[in-house]
């Protein structure tokens, strides 16, 4: 817990300074309203580099943890060092925006590589039998690391739309896997996991409910990155904790990816990587946030984007709370994991039918 505080006080401050000298360098860190992408929704250029707080906060649990003599310190040093590329991938981008979904999803790659060769993380147990036997040989092991990494990074840029949406879905996936890791008596990914949660944490501070920053590609690819990799580890180092555990930590950010892609391919017709305004955190924001702050006015707006995250962060509470009381579980969390994807189904068809009442600006 003390390397929780250490990583939020980090990122708070470091967010802080962000903000407060924003004009110095807003020319190129801010994110403008509108420019033609249908999921934005803001209505003042804001910097983008939140990831850049997170990180700092990381570095932060670091220095605490070395200086107060923490065993896991050196753990958390590697852990950090392996995130650098996920991050600097998605960084580029946020600063330049220029860097293509191919580029960064490569370099999410490159962290899973050097976790899967540093840290031993790596997919072999699923407790599906012929998938195990093909996990047994490390290229096929390699190759579902990779290519879970790189999901689970693209999945939280995906819900990266709202304020706190992604970050607050994050901090309660890390906590869950920190709290377990703890349980079961590891305290290496246990620090990770509460340093990491108390840096978008931190991060929150200044993103909820003003906006007055944003987490960025650099922040998102970062947060699914560490989510994957603690994952992997997790169910890699300790037989008791089901492989269907962490998935229900993330099962909504995942699901809304892999929807989104079946809808723009079936009922849309649309690219399937196509940006749009048709996820289920946006047809809330529009037709039900704007029925409960139906103004036209910046304030009103404000209201609806920081109203829209609070269900999530609920549905995603309810998912931590169940996942961690249930870790060893499998037949529970898989009817958990399914139930989730009803639930979600159920309420993106009322949703899809709800008229909004008034038009939003940027909806």
């Amino acid at each position: 817990m003390d390397l929780f505080l250490a990583a939020a006080i980090g990122a708070a401050a470091a967010a802080y300074l962000i903000v407060r000298y924003r004009a110095l360098h807003l020319a190129v860190t801010g994110d403008r309203p509108g420019g033609g992408l249908p999921q934005k929704v803001h209505d003042e250029a804001t910097p983008r580099i939140g990831g850049l707080a997170v990180v700092c906060g990381l570095l932060a649990a670091g220095v605490a943890g070395t200086l107060s003599g923490i065993v896991t310190a050196p753990f958390l040093w590697l852990m950090v060092a392996a995130l650098v590329p996920a991050f600097l991938g998605g960084f580029a981008e946020d600063l330049t925006r220029r860097v293509g979904a191919a580029p960064r999803l490569l370099m999410t790659l490159v962290s899973a590589a050097i976790a899967f060769v540093w840290l031993d993380a790596n997919l072999y147990r699923s407790d599906i039998a012929w998938l195990d036997a093909a996990f047994s040989r490390w290229p096929l092991s390699l190759a579902g690391t990779l290519l879970a990494v790189a999901g689970l990074a693209h999945a939280m840029n995906i819900v990266d739309g709202y304020h706190g949406l992604a970050a607050g879905v994050g901090v309660l996936a890390l906590l869950g896997l920190a709290v377990v890791a703890q349980h079961v008596g590891d305290l290496q990914l246990a620090s990770v996991g509460f340093a990491a949660a108390g840096a978008y944490a931190g991060f929150l501070l200044l993103n909820w409910p003003l906006g007055r920053i944003f987490l960025g590609d650099g922040g998102a690819y970062l947060l699914g990155t560490t989510l994957a990799i603690l994952s992997a580890q997790l169910v890699g180092r300790h037989t008791d904790v089901s492989p269907w555990f962490p998935l229900v930590l993330v099962v909504y950010p995942v699901w809304e990816t892999l929807f989104s892609i079946l809808r723009r391919a079936t009922l849309h017709r649309s690219p399937i990587g196509a940006p749009d305004a048709r996820h289920l955190h946006s047809l809330f924001y529009r037709h039900v946030m704007a029925r409960l702050f139906p103004g036209a006015d910046a304030r009103s707006a404000r209201r609806r984007n920081a109203g829209t995250s609070l269900p999530f962060w609920a549905m995603q509470g309810a998912m931590v709370a169940l996942g961690v009381a249930h870790y060893d579980a499998t037949p529970f969390l898989v009817a958990q994991a399914y139930g989730f994807l009803g639930v979600y189904c159920v309420l993106y068809f009322l949703a899809a039918r709800l008229a909004p009442r008034a038009a939003v600006s940027g909806a």
